[in-house]
């Protein structure tokens, strides 16, 4: 097979561009926006669990040693902590840490499945753009009897390789980013919620009685 047959500049810039815009038609600008964040979240830095024990160890002994009340939040990199400890420390109690995690659990997993649902969506498009390039391609075909070959052949090339690039994007870019922006969102929820959990469980006896909370409250 000479590899040579498909390389169509042309047949590749109308499927991925039509199936660009018609995603775009359908998803809207507000979720083509998150799909382009989510992706390129995929080439930053990701959440390492290690890095933020590390980071919160400290604040961590200061509350177990002195309690929550006497302690101010300190300031660490990830903004879900920031939250989830000035919470905590507001309300002197774990419950506040783990509902502002869980608020932030819903809104991460708001916008990854925003992204995912724009992709593949893509991928669905892309092969039917692919059909319509091949469409287009048949409807080229000379229909002259003084037609030489090479045209015909030409025709019949780019009607082949439309549809090849049409599964091609389909199934090697736009259902593989779907599947990595999923794969990476487990792996980060996985890791956030074991550090919450370790925060809670090490907090815990460093937050005032409940009774005394409420009357606090009251």
């Amino acid at each position: 097979m000479d590899a040579q047959l498909l390389i169509d500049p042309v047949s590749a810039g109308f499927v991925a561009t039509g199936t660009i815009v018609v995603a775009l038609a359908r998803t809207g600008w507000r979720d083509s926006r998150e799909t382009a964040r989510q992706l390129g979240a995929l080439v930053t830095r990701k959440f390492d669990l290690s890095e933020q024990r590390a980071e919160l160890a400290g604040q961590v002994e200061q509350m177990r040693r002195d309690g929550v009340i006497r302690v101010h939040a300190a300031a660490v990199s990830d903004q879900e902590l920031r939250d989830a400890t000035a919470a905590m420390i507001r309300q002197r109690s774990t419950t506040a840490l783990l509902d502002q995690h869980r608020q932030h659990v819903a809104k991460r997993t708001l916008r990854r499945e925003t992204a995912i649902a724009a992709l593949e969506q893509a991928g669905e498009l892309a092969p039917v753009l692919g059909l319509a390039g091949t469409l287009i391609a048949l409807s080229q075909l000379p229909g002259s009897e003084l037609a030489g070959g090479g045209d015909v052949m030409a025709s019949v090339s780019t009607a082949v390789v439309s549809t090849f690039y049409g599964l091609m994007f389909a199934h090697l870019l736009f259902h593989p980013l779907a599947a990595a922006i999923a794969r990476r969102g487990r792996k980060e929820e996985e890791d956030r919620e074991e550090l919450v959990q370790w925060m809670a469980q090490q907090l815990e006896p460093a937050c005032p009685p409940r009774s005394t909370v409420e009357s606090h409250a009251a």
